[in-house]
Parts: C-alpha cells; sequence; structure tokens
C-alpha cells in the first residue's frame, strides 16, 4: 500500500467533515427540530382502560410513535408543536363536557338508589362541587431536539465521506499500481 493514497484518503475524508461540520453549526435553517411528548391521564374509577382505548383514545390524533403510556409527535417549529397541543387540549376539553354530562346524569341515579361506597360517594360529590370538573387531562413537555438532529446529520455526511474516501483511496491504489506495472 502506498502511504501517499492514504494520506489523500484521510485528508479528504477529514476535509469534507471538517466542511460539513462547520456548515451544519452556522446554518440554522435545518436545525429547528421539536418534540411533543405528550400523555393523557383519566381517573381510573370513572373511566377503565378499555372505555379509554374504544372511545377517547380513537378521538385523539395519531402520534409519531408511542412508548407505554407516553406518545410522541415530531414538529418543525416550536409553534407546530404549540399548535398540535392547542388541538388536543380543545378535543379533551370537549371530551371533559360530554364525561360530565353523562356522569352528572348518573350522579342523579345514584343518589336515587343511594349506594353505600363512600368512597365513591364522595369522589362524585368532589366533582359535583367543581366548576370545571376534570376527568381526563394531558400532559406534555416540548423537547428541544436541534442537537440531535445535528449529531444524525453530521453523521449521515461522515459514514458518505468514509464511503466516498474508501473509494478515493481504491481508485487511487488501483490507478497507481497499474502506473507501476506499466513501468
Amino acid at each position: 500500500m502506498d502511504k501517499k493514497n492514504i494520506i489523500i484518503s484521510l485528508t479528504f475524508f477529514f476535509i469534507i467533515s471538517l466542511f460539513s461540520l462547520v456548515y451544519f453549526v452556522l446554518s440554522k435553517k435545518g436545525q429547528e427540530s421539536f418534540y411533543v411528548e405528550y400523555s393523557v391521564e383519566y381517573d381510573k374509577n370513572f373511566i377503565d382502560n378499555n372505555f379509554y382505548n374504544l372511545n377517547i383514545a380513537t378521538q385523539i390524533p395519531l402520534p409519531d410513535y408511542k412508548r407505554g403510556i407516553t406518545s410522541f409527535k415530531y414538529c418543525s417549529s416550536k409553534s407546530e408543536c404549540k399548535e398540535f397541543i392547542e388541538e388536543i387540549n380543545n378535543i379533551i376539553i370537549e371530551i371533559n363536557k360530554s364525561l360530565w354530562n353523562v356522569t352528572e346524569g348518573f350522579i342523579g341515579k345514584y343518589m336515587e338508589n343511594d349506594y353505600s361506597d363512600n368512597r365513591f360517594n364522595l369522589r362524585l360529590k368532589f366533582l359535583e362541587i367543581q366548576k370545571k370538573p376534570v376527568i381526563i387531562m394531558l400532559n406534555y413537555k416540548i423537547i428541544e431536539n436541534g442537537l440531535n438532529k445535528l449529531f444524525t446529520n453530521f453523521f449521515k455526511v461522515a459514514v458518505i465521506t468514509f464511503i466516498l474516501s474508501l473509494i478515493l483511496f481504491m481508485g487511487l491504489n488501483f490507478f497507481s499500481s497499474t502506473k507501476r506495472n506499466k513501468k
């Protein structure tokens, strides 16, 4: 192997990698990246998992991916994330209103039958005195993902540059050995 070919290939790799790193750091256009991490919590005394999955989860927009009870949605800007959260929050407010209407009707029948479960009775009484009772609610967090996107873009360029450097090295090695064989 010719040391000159190795030095040329490594120099090519490091120069292209350095230029791409500087470009990615200085360019702000493609660096904005955000995720909304959210979960919908609900009172398990009034709503069971089957009811939630069949009636409530179907009304909420689908996330990009889900891990356990936490869902994630990719956004290209922070304002897009806020709009997404506002949309989900409006849906949850409407669901809460309809659930409370059903619960109020149930409270009337429940009080007529006078069941002896004091814990359940206490929960119903508490919700009854609330102005805006919350049976389900949204927890969310907006995550800034710019550094991760910077690293991912740089890694992609580094891998492509490495492959191109290998091709350059093999080409230089092939042509330099053919020149030597002709002499």
